[in-house]
């Protein structure tokens, strides 16, 4: 049943990663974005070169399932845009472990036992990604160990962010959740949040989109937030924290607490 729900939501994503996405960059931009991303911090210039080689740069439209259980060795670079890391549960339900923003790195290295292990990673915008096959950074992880030690605690992270999620869902309210995820993306994009739908926040959040709308519709009406179609700005920072942290706003959390 469970695998036939993952199946499932694989066949949602509207696009999967392909050929026909590459885009064209020129060695030199290539080089530079390379350069930029901390977990290649200090390569020397023919490292990168020799790391280019295997790489592919894809524009990637929003919904795109770039990973997904069972794939195989390759590692994914975040240049531009956000993707979602999200688990299923056995009754189909998506957990959003965490959001990506660049310069991020993700996915599997089988050979080194490193693997994304029942997690998905599905674009939320349109963004830029550069997949690096095995072979080329299979050859620099066993050059430099200084790459290899920044991957694996690139990997613990991620570990330790699932298991903060798992902590939240079990003793944290819908209202409470939602108040923590909206808080940390506009930690990273400002006040304004943009191009997520409430399908999404409920993912991130643990809980569902009709309890999303009830939450929002409240905070909106008490002047916490200002939600447009597909934009949320946050005008009253404060009382988030006051709810993520304490629980403030407790009326609201009972209210959802049915669909949690």
């Amino acid at each position: 049943m469970r695998h036939s729900r993952e199946n499932d939501m694989r066949r949602d994503a509207r696009h999967m990663v392909n050929r026909k996405d590459t885009v064209g960059i020129t060695r030199s931009e290539a080089l530079q974005l390379l350069a930029e991303v901390p977990l290649f911090r200090g390569l020397a210039s023919d490292e990168l070169i020799e790391l280019f080689r295997g790489v592919q740069h894809r524009l990637v439209p929003a919904k795109t399932l770039l990973h997904q259980q069972g794939d195989g060795s390759t590692l994914y670079v975040l240049k531009r845009g956000r993707v979602n890391i999200y688990r299923v549960t056995r009754s189909g339900r998506k957990i959003g472990v965490l959001v990506l923003t660049p310069p991020a790195a993700f996915g599997s290295m089988n050979a080194f036992g490193l693997e994304m292990d029942g997690e998905f990673a599905e674009t939320i915008e349109p963004s830029l990604v550069c997949t690096v096959g095995a072979p080329a950074l299979e050859s620099l992880l066993r050059r430099r160990p200084d790459v290899s030690l920044r991957l694996l605690e690139q990997y613990g992270r991620r570990i330790l962010a699932l298991e903060r999620r798992l902590e939240e869902l079990a003793a944290s309210t819908a209202e409470e959740r939602l108040a923590t995820v909206i808080l940390r993306l506009t930690d990273e994009a400002g006040d304004m949040i943009r191009g997520l739908t409430q399908d999404d926040l409920a993912d991130a959040s643990g809980t569902v989109r009709q309890t999303v709308a009830r939450i929002l519709a409240a905070w909106r009406n008490r002047g916490i937030v200002a939600v447009t179609r597909r934009a949320i700005r946050v005008l009253r920072r404060e009382v988030l924290q006051d709810v993520a942290s304490t629980g403030a706003s407790s009326h609201v959390a009972v209210q959802a607490s049915h669909s949690d």
